[in-house]
């Protein structure tokens, strides 16, 4: 059955950021104090002026890399972390194709590996965390979706479903998903990565679509959220890693570490993500 997800707390990085960020950096602050750096991080952060450590990210977890960036900062006063969101598929692109970069966090393992085959990771890519999809409905559940049934093509009357280009993570896994569940879903549009079909759903271009859960839970009371058996679901992996170009490598590594620590984890739990232990590969 389709549920309300709570108030958005933090559907929009502008107007969200105090409502979430500041209590996150409470959180955080004494933990991050005795967060281990290494040495070129320590010589890095004594420098006079701010450095940006840039985090090429999926779009999905953008809202949760910048609270983390924030409170990696905090810590860190000299380190600005600045998340650049994209389709994975896109970002894993902008990459090889020479684009500069920190750190890469994937939505998937496939644009990760695409990336770790040229040779461009300082080294091998760690799991972050995993997340599930959900159907994405409007506020209210005006036509009754149900399930997946409800979204195949031919039903009466059609639910219009907005879904992501081919070779995009969240595409393959909503394949899959339909797949499983053997549908032929009535696509309308195709956007570029999953944002596009957030923002098709919120302003009623389409009626629903498939995105991750942690998307549902960011929307808030602006949509209506219809989970998807786990016989039909998947888990989407999100893996990390310090890119070789980096020209910060020590403060990327210390990122990735803070992300995978007990108070990184608590930040991406807090926006729906399922986190790991940091031992884990």
């Amino acid at each position: 059955m389709p549920h309300d997800v709570p108030p958005a707390r933090r559907a929009d990085l502008r107007s969200a950021s105090p409502r979430v960020v500041g209590p996150l950096l409470a959180l955080v602050s004494i933990g991050l104090g005795c967060t281990p750096a290494g040495s070129e991080s320590t010589a890095e952060s004594t420098s006079a002026e701010t450095s940006t450590l840039t985090v090429l990210a999926a779009t999905s977890l953008s809202d949760a890399l910048e609270a983390a960036g924030l409170a990696f900062s905090d810590a860190e006063p000299a380190i600005r972390v600045e998340v650049v969101a994209g389709s994975s598929s896109a970002t894993a692109t902008s990459i090889i194709e020479g684009a500069p970069g920190d750190v890469f966090v994937s939505a998937d393992t496939t644009q990760m590996d695409r990336v770790e085959s040229a040779g461009l990771t300082d080294s091998v890519a760690v799991q972050l965390a995993t997340n599930r999809l959900e159907i994405m409905v409007a506020s209210g559940n005006p036509l009754g979706v149900d399930d997946l049934s409800d979204l195949a093509a031919g039903r009466e009357p059609d639910v219009l479903v907005a879904t992501a280009v081919e070779g995009v993570p969240i595409r393959a896994y909503t394949d899959e998903v339909f797949d499983r569940a053997g549908i032929r879903p009535a696509y309308e549009t195709f956007e570029a990565n999953v944002g596009g079909i957030v923002t098709k759903v919120n302003t009623g271009a389409v009626d629903a679509g498939v995105v991750y859960r942690t998307d549902v839970i960011a929307a808030g009371d602006r949509v209506t959220g219809v989970p998807i058996p786990d016989s039909y679901n998947v888990v989407a992996r999100t893996e990390v890693v310090v890119l070789a170009e980096s020209k910060r490598i020590g403060i990327a590594r210390s990122f990735v570490d803070f992300l995978r620590s007990a108070d990184g984890r608590r930040i991406l739990e807090s926006f729906g993500f399922e986190t790991v232990p940091a031992s884990a590969p």
